[in-house]
């Protein structure tokens, strides 16, 4: 018996999310149109930047999962909600609403960012020791400045894409990215 433990995809991945938006929203179109192979690409395009985004707004691995399930069964359950452009801040959408639901249901839980995963560094010591500093730094961020570095710098949406998530305006996440990383970057002296 193999004593391997399974590791969801979607954590054993390391490569920076798909951005090609037609292919996302060729293949959402077709999941709308009922095509579950559609979808099921769409989840393995997707599914990393969606989980690493749950999982620094619930902190939880377990609860990133979790919400990451539902945001696919929403996606699908109400794909005929979908406009026919911009697959990837829809997705997102879903997922946020996810999460804020998982949160309702279980009070104790607070939104925080989770941990970062090391991108390069030959030490892993120092690595980890800067992931702890980042997601400290994250942490004492006001959360709509959080979302929004998270949103462009882990999940790689654009400022259009950002703003219409969080329902504001272009120069809104513009100013709250530029002050965001301005004190991140004060506060871990780079």
């Amino acid at each position: 018996m193999n004593d391997v433990t399974r590791i969801p995809t979607h954590v054993r991945q390391n490569s920076p999310a798909v951005t090609d938006e037609a292919r996302e929203d060729r293949l959402m179109r077709r999941a709308a149109a009922g095509q579950r192979r559609a979808m099921d690409c769409l989840y393995r395009e997707l599914s990393t930047a969606l989980y690493n985004y749950l999982l620094r707004l619930l902190g939880n691995p377990e609860q990133a999962d979790d919400a990451l399930q539902v945001t696919f069964l929403n996606a699908w359950q109400g794909r005929a909600s979908f406009r026919g452009r911009g697959a990837r801040p829809w997705l997102f959408v879903i997922a946020r609403n996810a999460a804020f639901r998982l949160r309702r249901r279980k009070p104790d839980v607070e939104l925080v960012d989770g941990s970062a995963p090391a991108a390069g560094p030959a030490d892993e010591h120092h690595a980890a020791e800067l992931a702890d500093r980042l997601d400290d730094a994250l942490a004492r961020l006001p959360a709509d400045t959080r979302e929004a570095i998270v949103l462009s710098r882990v999940s790689g949406l654009s400022l259009d894409e950002i703003a219409e998530l969080l329902g504001t305006s272009n120069g809104a996440v513009r100013v709250r990215l530029a002050r965001g990383l301005n004190r991140l970057k004060r506060e871990l002296e780079l």
